[in-house]
């Protein structure tokens, strides 16, 4: 599997930096999906859904006694006039960090 390394490779301290590839690439994919430029994916000749790509962002699941429910308030562009969240959450260490994108 590839991953950061051909990228950059492992070093000591380079947790930081690539973490910000990592957000970098995220929202890179959230734009994409969000104004609805995602290329559709086919097997074959066949189209298949895109539906899956709403909860990549914005999703949340909420445990019940007998069945998780998944809530999601991602809409796109097409979908929503509302502009759509521009910052990004942090967890590390019980702490939480937001930031402005």
């Amino acid at each position: 599997m590839m991953g950061f390394s051909c990228l950059l490779p492992p070093k000591v301290d380079s947790q930081l930096i690539r973490a910000c590839i990592h957000i970098y690439a995220c929202a890179l994919v959230f734009e994409t999906i969000y104004e609805e430029r995602y290329p559709i994916s086919h097997m074959g000749k066949y189209p298949l859904t895109m539906y899956q790509f709403k909860h990549f962002f914005n999703t949340c699941r909420i445990p019940h006694k007998e069945c998780d429910e998944l809530v999601s308030s991602f809409r796109t562009v097409s979908e929503d006039i509302q502009t759509p969240p521009t910052h990004i959450v942090i967890i590390r260490n019980g702490h939480l960090f937001t930031f402005n994108l």
